[in-house]
C-alpha cells in the first residue's frame, strides 16, 4: 500500500507514432491506441501524450480533406473546483449494484485541466438515437471535439449500447454492410485516439464519467446479457475497448488510473464513489508503476472524508471493492465506524443497505456491530414496501453469508413475504437465495417454506431455475425440516429431464445429493443421473472435503448400486487425500458410506477408522450429513463468473 498523502506522477514515456492501411487496432507501448481513418486507403498517424509533449494526430480522409488536431499537455495539475456536475451513475439490475443518480459536485472546471469546457461549441449528442449516428455526428467534427464534448460522446454511446427495448434493435449492427462497418470502425477509432490525447485535460468530472462510460459499454459486452448488441458494431467496440486477453480494457483503465492520481485532492465523495464503481463495472483495477492500484489510492483519500459521504455515495463505493474482489479493511474498518456512531439510519435507501450488507458480508473480518446496527433499524421500520424482491433476498442472504443471525430481522422479512399476494416479483433466484439464508442461519420460518412451496408447485415447470437455483431450493428444504414431497417431485422430474448433469459442478452436484438422500428422498432416476456425472468427472480434485464426503455418503444412502464408482472414489480418496484435511464429521460420513456399499475398501476402512482413533473423536457415532454447506453465490456474482454467478 502507498503512503497517504503521497501523491503519484505517471513517469514520462516515449511517444509512439504509426503510419499505415487501415482499419488495424494496435498496442504500442502497453497503451490502447486505435488507427483510423473513413476508407481502405486512408491512413492516420498519432503520437501518444506522454509527459510534457505536443500531440498531433493527423487524419488523411479519401475525399482528400486532411484535419490536424494539437493538444498541449500539462504538468500542473492543480484548479480550482471538481467539476459541475456528474450524473448517470450506473443501474446494477442483479445481485445490487448502484441506481443512476444526478448529483451535483460544485466548483466550475479546473483552468489547467478541462478549461476548454467553456470555449467551443457543444456537442449534443441526445438527438442521436443510432450508435451509427452517433458516431458520423462526433467524427464530422473531430477537430472541434474538446474534454466536454469527448464525455458527452460516450456518455451517448454507453446508452445506446445499454439500453433495452425495441429502439434497442435499430441499431445492433447486425445488418451493416462491410462498407459501413469500415467507416464505423474507423470513425470510432479515430474519436477513441481522440480521447486518449485528450484525457491529460480533463478535470474530474470528465474522468469520471467517460470511466463510468467505458465501464458501461465494457460490461454490456462481458456480462451475461451480452445479447443487448450484436453483429459487427459489438466486435468492433470488442476489438476497441476489450481486445484479446483484455489487454485493452486493462490498459484503457491504466490510462485512466495515470491521470486520475495526481487528481484525487481534487475529487469529490461521488467522483471518487464513481470512478471506483467504473473500474467495478468494468472487471479491471490495473497496477500502476508503484504497485497500486487505483481503488488503493481512492481508499487513501476516501477514508479521511468520508464524514462527508452520503449514503448512496458510500455504498456505491464499498460495493465496488467487492465486486472488484479488492475489498479494503481498513475502508470497511472506516465505514464500519461512521455508520455505527449515527443516531439513525433513515436516510439509508433498501439498496444503499443491501449493497454493504453484501459486501461487509463477504469480508475476511467479522462486523457485528454493523449487522447489529442494521438489523435493529430494518426490524423498527414501519414496513418493508420499499425493499423490492431482490433487496430482501440479498438482505438476509448477507446476513447468513456473515454468520450474523438476527430473530427480529428475520421474522420481519418472513412476515413481510408471506403477506404478498403472489410472488411474482421473485425470481428463482431470489427465492432460493432468501429460502437457504433462512435456513443456513436457523431461523426457518414454516409460514415461508409452506407459501414458497405453494407457489413453485403451481409453476408449470422449473425451467428458469439454474443448477445453483435447484440445488440450494432442496438444500434449504432439507436443512431447515421442511421436506415438502411436491418440491422435491418436481425438481427430481427437472433433473430427470436434463439430458446430463454437466452444467452443475461439484458443489451444486454435491448439495443436491445430500438434500435429496437427508429427505428420505432418494428418486432413482435423479441419483443415477448424480453417480453417473461423478463417475465422469474427468478431476475429482475439483471437490473439496465436504463435497467429497457429502456425495460419498448420499449416493450410499439412497442405495446406489455402482461399484466401479465407489471404487474409483475410494483409491482417489486414499491417494490423493490427506485425511487430516478432512473433519470428524467428514471422516464418520466417509466411514459410513463405504461400510454400507460394501466390497473391497479395507484399506480405506482401516485408514479412516484408524484416523478417528488418532485424532481421539471415537467412530461410533455416525453422522446424517453434514449440515454446513458453503454460501452459495448471488446472482451478481454469477453474471461476472459464470462457472458459479
Amino acid at each position: 500500500r502507498s503512503t497517504v498523502g503521497q501523491r503519484h506522477v505517471p513517469a514520462a514515456r516515449p511517444s509512439s507514432s504509426c503510419e499505415g492501411p487501415l482499419p488495424s487496432w494496435r498496442l504500442a507501448s502497453g497503451v490502447c491506441r486505435a488507427s483510423s481513418a473513413l476508407a481502405d486507403e486512408g491512413t492516420f498517424a498519432f503520437s501518444r501524450p506522454m509527459g510534457d509533449c505536443n500531440v498531433v494526430a493527423r487524419t488523411n480522409v479519401s475525399d482528400g480533406a486532411t484535419s490536424t488536431l494539437q493538444v498541449r499537455r500539462s504538468s500542473a495539475f492543480a484548479g480550482d473546483g471538481a467539476g459541475d456536475a456528474i450524473a448517470d451513475a450506473g443501474v446494477s439490475q442483479d445481485g445490487g449494484g448502484p441506481r443512476e443518480a444526478s448529483l451535483e459536485e460544485g466548483g466550475p472546471p479546473s483552468p489547467e485541466r478541462g478549461g476548454e469546457r467553456q470555449r467551443g461549441k457543444f456537442l449534443n449528442m441526445k438527438n442521436c438515437k443510432t450508435i451509427q449516428k452517433a458516431s458520423q455526428k462526433a467524427f464530422k467534427r473531430l477537430d472541434e471535439l474538446n474534454p466536454a464534448n469527448l464525455e458527452s460522446f460516450w456518455t451517448r454511446m454507453s446508452q445506446l449500447v445499454t439500453r433495452s427495448g425495441k429502439r434497442r434493435d435499430k441499431q445492433t449492427g447486425e445488418n451493416l454492410d462491410s462498407k459501413v462497418s469500415q467507416c464505423l470502425t474507423n470513425e470510432l477509432g479515430a474519436i477513441f485516439d481522440k480521447t486518449l490525447a485528450e484525457m491529460g485535460t480533463f478535470d474530474p468530472r470528465q474522468l469520471t464519467q467517460t470511466a463510468l462510460a467505458f465501464g458501461k459499454i465494457i460490461k454490456a459486452l462481458e456480462g451475461p446479457r451480452k445479447g443487448k448488441i450484436q453483429g459487427p458494431t459489438r466486435k468492433i467496440l470488442d476489438d476497441l475497448l476489450v481486445g484479446e486477453y483484455w489487454r485493452r480494457k486493462d490498459s484503457l483503465f491504466l490510462t485512466i488510473a495515470n491521470h486520475s492520481v495526481p487528481l484525487l485532492p481534487e475529487f469529490g465523495p461521488r467522483f471518487l464513489s464513481n470512478l471506483a464503481y467504473a473500474n467495478a463495472i468494468a472487471g479491471t483495477s490495473p497496477r500502476l508503476e508503484d504497485g497500486n492500484t487505483l481503488l488503493d489510492y481512492i481508499a487513501e483519500h476516501s477514508i479521511p472524508i468520508l464524514e462527508t459521504f452520503n449514503p448512496y455515495d458510500v455504498s456505491n463505493m464499498v460495493w465496488a471493492y467487492e465486486r472488484i474482489g479488492a475489498p479494503d479493511p481498513n475502508l470497511l474498518e472506516s465505514v464500519e465506524y461512521e455508520i455505527c456512531r449515527l443516531d439513525h439510519l433513515g436516510e439509508f435507501k433498501p439498496q444503499d443497505i443491501c449493497n454493504l450488507l453484501l459486501a461487509f458480508a463477504k469480508s475476511v473480518d467479522s462486523h457485528p456491530k454493523l449487522f447489529r446496527k442494521f438489523a435493529n433499524h430494518i426490524a423498527d421500520l414501519a414496513s418493508l414496501e420499499d425493499f423490492y424482491a431482490q433487496d430482501l433476498s440479498n438482505m438476509v442472504w448477507a446476513y447468513a453469508a456473515a454468520e450474523e443471525s438476527d430473530s427480529r430481522l428475520f421474522r420481519k422479512v418472513a412476515d413481510h413475504i408471506c403477506q404478498l399476494k403472489n410472488f411474482d416479483k421473485f425470481n428463482p433466484q431470489n427465492l432460493s437465495n432468501t429460502l437457504f439464508a433462512f435456513a443456513k442461519v436457523g431461523e426457518a420460518d414454516p409460514r415461508l417454506f409452506s407459501k414458497v412451496a405453494d407457489h413453485i408447485a403451481r409453476l408449470d415447470n422449473l425451467n428458469p431455475f439454474n443448477p445453483q437455483n435447484l440445488s440450494s431450493t432442496v438444500w434449504a428444504y432439507a436443512k431447515a425440516e421442511e421436506v415438502d414431497p411436491r418440491i422435491f417431485q418436481k425438481v427430481a422430474d427437472r433433473i430427470a429431464g436434463l439430458p446430463d448433469l454437466n452444467a452443475f459442478n461439484s458443489n451444486t452436484l454435491s448439495n443436491l445429493a445430500w438434500a435429496f438422500a437427508k429427505a428420505g428422498k432418494a428418486d432413482p432416476r435423479l441419483f443415477q443421473k448424480v453417480a453417473d456425472r461423478v463417475s465422469g468427472w474427468t478431476d475429482l480434485g475439483s471437490f473439496n472435503q465436504q463435497d467429497l464426503s457429502n456425495i460419498v455418503w448420499a449416493l450410499a444412502e439412497a442405495g446406489v448400486d455402482h461399484p466401479i464408482l465407489f471404487d474409483r472414489l475410494a483409491d482417489y480418496i486414499l491417494s490423493n487425500c490427506s485425511l487430516d484435511m478432512f473433519r470428524s464429521q467428514e471422516c464418520a460420513q466417509i466411514l459410513s458410506a463405504f461400510e454400507a456399499v460394501g466390497g473391497n475398501h479395507d484399506l480405506l476402512l482401516d485408514k479412516v477408522r484408524g484416523h478417528l482413533k488418532e485424532t481421539s473423536k471415537g467412530y461410533d457415532t455416525i453422522f446424517r450429513g453434514s449440515d454446513d454447506k458453503e454460501i452459495l453465490t448471488t446472482e451478481e456474482e454469477a453474471e461476472n463468473n459464470p462457472e458459479k454467478e
